[in-house]
């Protein structure tokens, strides 16, 4: 199969991986430009350079406002541009990347998208429908990588991604709840409670405890060495995990759109102008440890076992001293 289209992406200088060095980028992508624009010269293809707001055809020097992606998730443009083409055409779609983001949601949008769609990796043409045959598998398959670690999201100390896909696969409730992640945007408080079920129940294993401080109750209890880095996350701290995987969820699975919503307030904020995630909302400890306050009958209850104490301490000395005489 010859592909009728190739499509190379370059990511949005602003995007949301951190120590992202912003000016380096913008003059790499330069010259990126430069070359390209000299090898479009020598071939019959038609090639396009898409930058942020910035989407012409090099070819022919025309812009191409129809395949302009202004997006902060880089690798969600090579999905648009694929939608945007099937709108003019039913042609072959072969994506150039060697990234598992891009992989994950080409396999997973080729359910929903009619049309050929294939990502080139080395010298083979892959094609996406058949990278996950299983609908239901499909439908969450964005959901569960950005919950369990991907480019723009932390993964869970010592839990494989391998690992829990078989879990995943091999029990419909977990796929139930990771299914409603990224359908809406702010996250609703029923899908955040089938998240925190999730990473409770299928991430760490533990089918018994219904919250998070339960859940690493029993874990400490359970360790035989104890490993701080092993324990389930807290509520809060996993609250803004889960909105990073809702907000990136909800982009993925969006392709159509002109313009990402902003990741800020969605486990997300921004410090010193620069994009950065949340990775708790409270102290570590309390600020302050109120005092309890004693009633007049508690003090001379007090009052009154420590003067027995006391007598009955003053009577073992006299006991001990006869004793020794």
């Amino acid at each position: 199969m010859t592909p009728a289209v190739v499509v190379h992406t370059f990511p949005h200088p602003v995007c949301l991986r951190p120590f992202c060095a912003a000016l380096a980028k913008k003059r790499l992508q330069a010259q990126i430009k430069i070359q390209l624009s000299e090898i479009s010269q020598s071939i019959t293809q038609e090639l396009i350079y898409s930058v942020g707001e910035e989407c012409v055809s090099l070819s022919s020097g025309s812009n191409r406002g129809d395949l302009s992606f202004n997006q902060c998730e880089a690798d969600t443009i090579m999905l648009s541009f694929y939608a945007a083409l099937r709108s003019s055409g039913s042609n072959p779609v072969v994506i150039d990347a060697e990234d598992t983001d891009v992989y994950i949601q080409a396999a997973s949008i080729s359910c929903d998208i009619p049309g050929i769609i294939c990502v080139k990796k080395k010298r083979q043409f892959l094609f996406c429908r058949g990278m996950c045959t299983d609908g239901d598998i499909a439908k969450c398959l964005i959901s569960f990588h950005v919950m369990t670690g991907c480019d723009a999201n932390s993964c869970f100390c010592g839990h494989g991604k391998t690992l829990l896909y078989e879990k995943m696969v091999k029990n419909l409730e977990a796929c139930s709840l990771l299914l409603k992640c990224g359908e809406n945007l702010p996250l609703n408080e029923d899908v955040l409670e089938d998240l925190k079920s999730y990473v409770i129940r299928y991430v760490y294993g533990d089918a018994r405890s219904s919250s998070l401080d339960l859940a690493r109750a029993a874990k400490w209890k359970g360790q035989k060495k104890k490993s701080l880095m092993r324990l389930p996350p807290d509520d809060d701290s996993l609250t803004q995990h889960i909105k990073r995987a809702n907000y990136l969820a909800y982009v993925q699975r969006h392709p159509d759109m002109k313009r990402h919503p902003s990741p800020i307030g969605h486990g997300w904020e921004l410090v010193n102008g620069h994009c950065k995630p949340v990775r708790h909302t409270q102290p570590a400890l309390p600020l302050s440890i109120p005092v309890p306050s004693l009633s007049q009958a508690d003090f001379d209850s007090n009052s009154d076992s420590d003067s027995d104490s006391e007598a009955e301490s003053d009577y073992e000395a006299l006991d001990s001293l006869d004793e020794s005489d």
